[in-house]
Formats: structure tokens, sequence, C-alpha cells
């Protein structure tokens, strides 16, 4: 029976007789680290891994997407009223954010 390196070998072989792997984004290029994994804390990595292997993500994440999206949001709007809540939102939110970063830099 083969082990892994074996099949891995004869995958990669196989991709690269038959063209598939030219198809790759980034195919030839250096590897991009830049899904945050480095900056993470090691100890926070492998749960981290696994929340965004099942779809999920880290609450500072969302927290900043959803700050994207209010954002866009302002920039769509035209309403003073409207810009104005959504900038105390924003104020809000930005709030959040900083305080969880920086307890997260407090724990390590």
């Amino acid at each position: 029976m083969a082990g892994v390196d074996e099949v891995i070998r004869q995958w990669v072989e196989k991709v690269e007789r038959t063209g598939e792997i030219r198809n790759v984004p980034g195919f030839g290029e250096p590897f991009k680290f830049n899904d945050g994994f480095l900056e993470t804390p090691t100890e926070l990595r492998m749960a981290y891994k696994i929340l965004k292997d099942a779809g999920y993500v880290p609450a500072e994440v969302e927290m900043v997407q959803r700050l994207a999206t209010l954002r866009e949001q302002l920039d769509a709007t035209r309403g003073e009223a409207e810009q104005r809540a959504l900038r105390i939102k924003i104020a809000e939110l930005q709030q959040k954010v900083a305080m969880m970063l920086e307890a997260m830099r407090g724990q390590r």
C-alpha cells in the first residue's frame, strides 16, 4: 500500500502531465500568506483554523466585516439623519473592535 507521500507524488506528477495545475490561480508564483494565519497568536491558530474550515469567523473578524458594510451603507446614504445614525453605529463598533483587539494583545 502506498504511503501518503507516494500518493501525493503520484497526484502531482499526474496534474503536471495533464497541465491541470497550470489553471490554478497563482501557479508558478510564490505562496502569499494573506489570510492572517501568521499574525494569529499561536495558541489560537488551531481553533481559528477549525472555525474557518467550518465556515465561521472569529467575532472580531465578523465585526470588521460589519464595519465595512456600514461604511458602504454610509457612502450610499444621502439623508443627513440616516448618515448621522450610521456614523454613530460605526463609531460604537470601531470602539468594540479596538477593545477586543487590545484585550487580545494583553493575553499574549
